[in-house]
């Protein structure tokens, strides 16, 4: 079984990284390298994919692949995470956007930035933190600012931000928000 977070039939596990570092659009799915992961996915008992969005770019980029069984499951959290989640929510918020610090590309901390600092968002950058540590930090915000640079194939930390009740402020590059079921805000996923 395959579970896929991110674009693996590309060199860069990202077509819009690839293209950034290369200039050129990735062609992976075509040459060896996708191929090879093609094959790899058709020989699967079953694909978990993290969005539809990401199951349908690498399908389309890898003409081949053929998994047997392909599921989309998104984020899984325990009991006791979502129990956590609901209990965060009755927080007193502040004034202040989250914006994710991270060194990861696709995580689009420059780009999260730009787009508080043209919005005149008070806003505090977070990052290299404990999990329990970030959940209060988005609980206890007004919302989150995240702008991936490239298709983030299924960020929970806007999950989590959802469940929460914060505002969210994304772009197209956030691949599950189109999905009916991240609609849902708040009470409506408990």
């Amino acid at each position: 079984i395959v579970i896929e977070y991110d674009f693996k039939f590309c060199s860069a596990r990202s077509p819009e990284k690839h293209k950034a570092e290369t200039g050129k659009a990735c062609q992976c799915g075509l040459a060896e390298h996708g191929k090879f992961v093609s094959e790899l996915f058709s020989s699967a008992q079953a694909v978990i994919w993290m969005s539809e969005r990401q199951r349908d770019i690498t399908l389309a980029a890898c003409q081949n692949m053929r998994p047997r069984k392909q599921m989309v499951t998104s984020s899984v959290f325990t009991d006791a995470t979502l129990d956590n989640l609901a209990s965060l929510r009755v927080k007193e918020r502040s004034a202040k956007w989250i914006v994710l610090r991270s060194d990861s590309w696709i995580k689009g901390t420059k780009q999260s930035l730009a787009v508080a600092v043209s919005k005149g968002l008070d806003y505090e950058l977070v990052g290299h933190v404990s999990y329990d540590e970030m959940l209060q930090k988005l609980a206890s915000s007004s919302g989150i600012v995240y702008h991936p640079p490239g298709g983030d194939t299924c960020p929970r930390l806007i999950i989590e931000a959802a469940i929460l009740g914060i505002q969210i402020d994304i772009n197209d590059n956030v691949l599950h928000v189109h999905e009916p079921w991240s609609a849902l805000r708040g009470d409506e996923l408990i």
